[in-house]
């Protein structure tokens, strides 16, 4: 974005009409009577903030060279202060084609020392202010904006915040303005929040707004709500991901409730039982921003149907349509990726399962490794008595699963597998990463489950809690695990919550790993950090494993 008035006349004369002037004279007279009231806003500001904000007044007159406020960057850490100068302006003045008025010029003076203030705590100031500026310039009513800005300074930091570490985030403010309070209602966004009140937003939502609109709306207001709590309150990882958990859920049970009434609409109304499970991240209630959902549609097989329609056809078209709700691109968006394929036989079989088909199929068909996979499993939207039933029955057969050699080998020809297609950035799939952590944990969950049923659960977390709690294993095995798994948690959150995407690698280039550790407060050499992490895992996971083929009994 250039601020550069062209010296040569038959160029001004160009510019002035590609902006809607008749002439260059006059485009030249309206830019002088501009840059006038510009300086004479500054000069009120310098006046009323005393001499220690001059700089400002200098970096902020288009008629200057910015000398003095260019230094002045500089000194707070900005690394391009003729680049970041040039954002600034853009943000005091407006665009070219539609210049700001005088009020809110003034307006963005009286915040800048603010906003540059915020920036200068960020890592990395230059591309703190290049987010902000995409942010601010892309609202509709900056007056409104900078006025609240003014008057609540306590945002001005958290705006900053919010654009620093996450573009995805801050484009939800940009599409939806509205959601703006939710910066500053630090009570109401620093709450947490049940499955019940986000049920009852959704039914007011409902009301108050296009009824097609409201769970877009939900699902933006809380997303940005969840992401602020992480940012400015340090909530943990997993109360983070319970939160993004539970509002998947509410948006999966309105999706199957709309697919019901188009489905008897078209077919008639079915009387039987129908339940969507969760698995993965959403089953062990640990979501992450831009996390898919992986899910498996069961009916009972005693439902009765509508006369000339089967089971399947019409559980199939349920099922369908629920998933259409979930990841159909609208003109409000799309609430979530859906991924069906853990279902008995994949995306061989049938979309919608049989209620005594899945668990025949779990327990006479399954690999080790899926029947390791229904840990997770959680009834999640549905008829909740069968649900209950369905979850039970999965559980059992996950936590009876034998630890011995065949099993052992299945599991383990998964997690080489995995781990030979990851690059060494991967904190997820590669050699000691999260998968790994996770393959460890649950062996330990198998081996004891039986003597301390609390460890019959899906979550990571509450089940590293368990075994210290009774002391399963040794406790420097716990701590290693433990360690690594909240470390490794916690950075895939914040690189998901950049972009609001299933990225589990660290980034490329070191000056971003640098960025990535200063704003998760860890030791600059991120990848040296997680190199000694994942190499205690491996350790302990292969010895773990051995332990556990010499003497299956044994456990760890």
């Amino acid at each position: 974005q250039r601020h550069e008035i062209p010296a040569d006349p038959n160029r001004v004369a160009v510019l002035a009409r590609r902006l809607g002037y008749v002439s260059g004279e006059t485009f030249m007279a309206v830019y002088a009577d501009r840059a006038r009231e510009t300086r004479a806003i500054l000069e009120r500001f310098v006046a009323a903030e005393g001499a220690g904000h001059q700089w400002i007044g200098n970096l902020l007159d288009p008629r200057s060279d910015g000398a003095n406020g260019r230094a002045h960057l500089e000194r707070l850490g900005f690394k391009d202060p003729a680049k970041a100068r040039e954002e600034l302006l853009h943000l005091c003045n407006g665009p070219e084609e539609r210049p700001f008025s005088q009020h809110v010029r003034r307006q963005f003076a009286a915040i800048a020392p603010r906003l540059i203030d915020a920036l200068a705590r960020t890592p990395n100031p230059d591309v703190a202010l290049l987010r902000l500026e995409r942010v601010l310039s892309n609202l509709r009513a900056p007056t409104a904006i900078y006025e609240i800005l003014k008057w609540e300074p306590e945002l001005a930091g958290h705006l900053v915040t919010l654009a620093a570490n996450s573009d995805y985030l801050s484009e939800i403010l940009v599409r939806d303005p509205g959601l703006f309070d939710l910066l500053g209602a630090r009570g109401a966004a620093g709450a947490l929040v049940s499955r019940a009140d986000l049920e009852r937003q959704l039914e007011s939502l409902s009301r108050a707004y296009d009824p097609a609109a409201a769970p877009y709306r939900l699902r933006d207001g809380e997303l940005l709500r969840i992401g602020l709590r992480e940012l400015l309150d340090d909530v943990s990882v997993v109360t983070a991901g319970e939160e993004l958990t539970g509002l998947a859920e509410v948006c999966i049970a309105y999706a199957l409730e709309q697919a019901r009434s188009s489905v008897a609409e078209r077919y008639g109304a079915a009387e039987g039982a129908f339940v969507i499970l969760a698995m993965g991240k959403l089953g062990g209630r640990e979501m992450t921003y831009g996390s898919d959902l992986d899910l498996v549609f069961v009916y009972d097989a005693r439902a009765r149907l509508p006369d000339g329609v089967s089971r399947i056809e019409y559980y199939t078209a349920l099922a369908s349509q629920t998933i259409r709700g979930l990841q159909e691109s609208t003109r409000y968006g799309r609430l979530y990726e859906v991924d069906a394929r853990l279902r008995p036989d994949g995306n061989k079989g049938v979309l919608a399962i049989d209620g005594e088909r899945i668990e025949q199929y779990y327990r006479q068909e399954a690999q080790a490794w899926e029947r390791l996979a229904l840990v997770k499993i959680r009834a999640v939207a549905g008829d909740p008595t069968f649900g209950r039933h369905v979850e039970r029955r999965a559980r059992e057969l996950a936590f009876a699963l034998p630890l011995d050699a065949e099993n052992l080998a299945q599991m383990e020809a998964i997690r080489s597998k995995l781990s030979a297609g990851a690059s060494e950035r991967d904190i997820k799939r590669a050699q000691g990463g999260l998968a790994e952590v996770e393959f460890a944990v649950r062996f330990l969950q198998l081996r004891h489950a039986e003597a301390y049923p609390e460890l019959q659960r899906g979550d990571v977390a509450g089940a590293l809690e368990v075994l210290a709690r009774h002391h399963i294993a040794a406790q420097r095995d716990l701590d290693t695990l433990s360690k690594a798994y909240y470390l490794f948690r916690r950075i895939e959150n914040r690189i998901r919550m950049m972009h609001g995407r299933s990225d589990s690698a660290l980034p490329e280039s070191p000056e971003a790993c640098a960025d990535l550790a200063m704003r998760l407060r860890l030791d600059p050499d991120l990848p040296g950090l997680v190199a000694e992490h994942k190499a205690r895992v491996h350790e302990l996971y292969q010895r773990l494993q051995g332990s556990l083929l010499e003497n299956p009994r044994a456990g760890g």
